[in-house]
């Protein structure tokens, strides 16, 4: 749709997909097309296996198709775009069950949405299309007008035009407000492929949509509004969940609803927190009830279990967070995920390795764990926002070689608590040692549920400051243990 406002434009496209995006600005006369696709496979269709049907934009020297992450790809670019198109893109396959629940998108958040601004040439125009329901497209106004409310070249209300299309709808952002030349253009254009305006700055639809543009108290029709459609930014990137946690049972008539609808039901996700604490209990302490009596010795007993709990929580709940504050410095979740397993795995096993010559028994020394800790993820919240915008123009393995830097001496304190706890209980109550496992395993089920929980309220960073808090805790309860 953008195209048509464009002579000769320069065009960037996230997600290449079957090509439509592409085909379209090549048939609309693009002088450039720069398209992105996260799937490297889908690129390999169009160069090799429909060669013979692609090649009208594989072989045409002025489009390039990059393996890429959109958002990443765009951050690197120097290059101002006329028009910056992404179509129906999710980051998410869906089970029909709704199981897939940690479904979060850095390509709708507000801090996306001022990333793609920025980027655009003067007079230039984003264009999202999306599968929308009545909320999908109404938190997307939400999020552009959290993001660009007092960054909009003009008025913004004029800036914004909604097209709809069946269950489709296109949302149009320009970089200055359109023109009444743009605008009959448009309406030429709905008459004669059967569109229809949800939004028109020139004219009074009176739909739902409409009224949150041109209301004043926005944050009083997102309260008011039967879903959530509250901005998301990239530290609450849940563009997908409309649920609200404050109406958690209330949430249960929906649970037959489909993940396309909305995503990360909070009953359900209840329901597997509950049922994961349950099991624990069950298979952890039944068993020490039954056998407390026979081969179980009792001393300490609750602290250790208290404290290898809090190691197990704040362990997944730091690395599930740290998995998703790299995808946008690294550029591609499975980066994301590789990087961070690795350099935790390893340099945790090297915080282990040499705990006992520094923490070998109780004492003042020992707190220097739990503080370093909180004193690196404060570090990492406060500058993973910066590292993202100087390190985003480096070559991949650059990247990845900073961020394992970051990561190293994190993973290695990590290490260092589990190593401690364990000659702890050797030495003072061996019998407790394969107890001390098992909580420390079927915890770090609980916490990865309860990290989702916190991030979709919170956010990934209350996430990080909830884990520390969780390591002072479990230090506390065994801080005067006796040495011998």
């Amino acid at each position: 749709t953008a195209f048509i406002l464009k002579e000769r434009p320069r065009v960037f496209i996230i997600g290449v997909g079957g090509g439509n995006d592409v085909w379209a600005a090549k048939a609309c006369g693009a002088k450039f097309i720069k398209g992105i696709e996260l799937n490297g496979q889908i690129l390999d269709i169009h160069r090799l296996v429909l060669r013979r049907f692609s090649s009208g934009i594989t072989e045409d020297s002025n489009i390039r198709l990059v393996f890429d992450e959109g958002r990443s790809a765009l951050m690197r670019e120097k290059t101002r775009y006329d028009v910056i198109q992404m179509s129906g893109i999710d980051t998410w396959t869906s089970l029909t069950s709704g199981a897939y629940v940690l479904a979060e998108n850095y390509l709708y958040t507000t801090d996306a949405l001022r990333v793609m601004y920025k980027n655009l040439a003067d007079n230039g125009i984003i264009a999202i299309t999306r599968f929308a329901a009545a909320m999908e497209t109404t938190r997307l106004f939400s999020n552009i007008f959290a993001a660009l409310g007092e960054r909009a070249e003009g008025n913004l209300e004029k800036s914004l035009v909604c097209l709809g299309h069946g269950i489709l709808r296109t949302i149009l952002i320009k970089k200055g407000e359109f023109s009444p030349v743009e605008l009959a253009k448009l309406e030429d254009f709905c008459r004669r492929w059967g569109f229809t305006f949800v939004y028109n700055p020139g004219q009074t639809l009176g739909n739902s949509v409409e009224t949150f543009i041109h209301t004043k108290d926005k944050e009083r029709f997102t309260r008011e509004f039967p879903r959530d459609i509250s901005p998301t930014s990239d530290d609450r990137p849940y563009f997908f969940n409309f649920y609200r946690w404050s109406r958690l049972f209330s949430s249960s008539k929906y649970l037959q609803e489909t993940t396309a609808v909305s995503q990360g039901n909070p009953f359900f996700i209840f329901i597997q927190f509950l049922v994961s604490t349950v099991l624990a209990l069950v298979f952890i302490l039944l068993p020490v009830v039954i056998f407390m009596r026979k081969t179980l010795d009792r001393t300490y007993l609750g602290r250790f279990l208290v404290y290898f709990a809090g190691l197990g929580i704040g362990f997944i709940a730091i690395e599930i967070t740290l998995i998703q504050k790299l995808v946008l410095i690294l550029g591609h979740p499975l980066y994301s995920i590789t990087v961070t397993l690795f350099t935790l795995l390893i340099f945790a096993g090297v915080g282990s390795m040499v705990s006992r010559r520094w923490f070998a028994s109780p004492g003042p020394r020992v707190w220097i764990i739990p503080l370093a800790i909180a004193v690196l993820l404060g570090l990492f919240i406060l500058f993973s926002p910066a590292m993202m915008e100087s390190w985003i123009t480096w070559p991949t393995l650059a990247r990845i070689l900073a961020c394992v830097v970051i990561l190293a001496p994190i993973a290695f304190l990590l290490g260092i608590p589990f190593a401690y706890g364990i000659r702890l209980v050797d030495r003072l109550n061996p019998t407790l040692v394969p107890w001390a496992w098992a909580v420390n395993g079927s915890m770090t089920v609980i916490g990865s549920i309860l990290a989702v929980i916190l991030s979709m309220n919170l956010g990934f960073n209350a996430v990080l400051v909830f884990a520390a808090v969780v390591y002072f805790i479990s230090f506390l309860v065994v801080h005067n243990l006796p040495s011998k």
